[in-house]
């Protein structure tokens, strides 16, 4: 029989990965066009907003090695970021893409149905507003003043099939180059973003043993759903947003199986090779301007244990800087490791109380039966120490 302790932790895990899973599809689910207007984009990116700030924990914790570095972080009150290339994990925030998805596309999009369609609209002087934000006016008025009297439907799929044949050509001539702009783009894009990354558990020895230096560093409390807040920056690109209008930007890891499907951004590859040949005059098309915050927070799900969010700095073009303060804030508690040296620990706990900071020791509870950590205030735990040791 299940123990009523194991059962309450049960039903918090599922509540959590509910939550998760509900943010994933709210995410992968959410998608901004760059020919989408801006009060659209704003309010598809409020959505994700209001999400954020209803369902940040208040408890987010950060694993610290035992260096000066972590230790001057926190005197300092700082929060450094990472970019990419310094994950522990060197396959992650690497999407992927999917040929079926694009030959389906191109199929679709130079459809003679499609086609068609779009050319009956333009005759009777019916402009989607993402041709105009594509092309421009002058480009549009030019095409309707272009278009014949009547349509000979059998030519228009004859050159329909042609046109497709040779962007299909043109794709599998050009797939090496084509595809290294796929991956170097987006990995660009993400490396102009750094990343602090926090767990919603502090009891794991796992997590202790990975990034606390085997449990001789020390974890970091934060309650970033206090500070949360709507960004007050009032930037003429919403569109481009990616920090989903929050300061501080902070958002939970989606843990997959399979990497994220970012096929979107080959339309927009290929469309860019085509325009630099034919020397086409119209602006490039993205399909999902967040697909950067969509692939720096897919992770495989061999981590999911982690708990993971990531608090991300906002975009930067100097891109060496591998490390650097992405925010400032002052922990609500900080828990010691088990194998913490005497003098860092000294150091600490002076550290915590200059700043009254609760401070806590991280200790095993040998009469349970499981292997979760549990904190004891510092002063409690020396006293127990002493008088078991008299």
């Amino acid at each position: 029989q299940t123990s009523p302790r194991k059962k309450h932790d049960c039903i918090g895990w599922r509540i959590i990965m509910n939550k998760r899973k509900e943010f994933e599809l709210l995410l992968y689910g959410t998608t901004i066009e760059s020919t989408c207007c801006q009060e659209i984009a704003k309010e598809k990116i409020q959505t994700l907003q209001k999400w954020l700030i209803s369902n940040t924990p208040t408890r987010l914790y950060r694993f610290r090695p035992n260096t000066d570095y972590a230790v001057n972080a926190l005197k300092n009150d700082e929060i450094w970021g990472s970019n990419i290339w310094e994950l522990n994990d060197p396959y992650e925030c690497t999407p992927f893409y999917n040929q079926n998805t694009l030959q389906k596309a191109i199929e679709n999009e130079l459809s003679f149905e499609t086609i068609l369609n779009l050319i009956k609209l333009l005759k009777e002087g019916i402009v989607p507003n993402e041709l105009i934000r594509a092309f421009g006016s002058e480009t549009i008025e030019h095409i309707i003043a272009n278009l014949p009297d009547t349509i000979d439907e059998s030519v228009l799929k004859k050159n329909c099939e042609i046109l497709k044949q040779d962007i299909v050509a043109f794709i599998i001539k050009n797939l090496n180059e084509i595809s290294n702009q796929f991956f170097v783009g987006i990995l660009q894009a993400e490396s102009q973003r750094n990343i602090a990354c926090f767990s919603e558990r502090n009891d794991s020895s796992l997590m202790w043993g990975h990034y606390s230096s085997g449990h001789k560093g020390f974890c970091l409390e934060y309650n970033f759903k206090s500070m949360l807040k709507p960004c007050d920056q009032s930037c003429t690109d919403i569109i481009g947003c990616n920090n989903f209008m929050l300061t501080p930007s902070i958002a939970p890891v989606v843990y997959s199986k399979t990497r994220f499907d970012a096929t979107t951004h080959l339309f927009t590859v290929i469309q860019a090779n085509i325009i630099e040949k034919t020397k086409t005059n119209m602006e490039l098309y993205y399909g999902d301007t967040l697909l950067t915050s969509k692939c720096l927070l897919t992770k495989s799900s061999d981590w999911k244990y982690e708990k993971e969010w990531r608090l991300f700095s906002t975009p930067s073009l100097n891109m060496s800087e591998s490390h650097k303060v992405i925010f400032y804030a002052r922990p609500t508690s900080v828990y010691i490791g088990r194998r913490s040296s005497p003098e860092q620990t000294k150091v600490l706990r002076k550290i915590c109380k200059e700043k009254n900071i609760p401070c806590y020791q991280m200790v095993q509870n040998y009469f349970g039966d499981t292997f979760k950590l549990f904190p004891v205030l510092y002063d409690d735990y020396i006293k127990d120490i002493s008088l078991n040791n008299k």
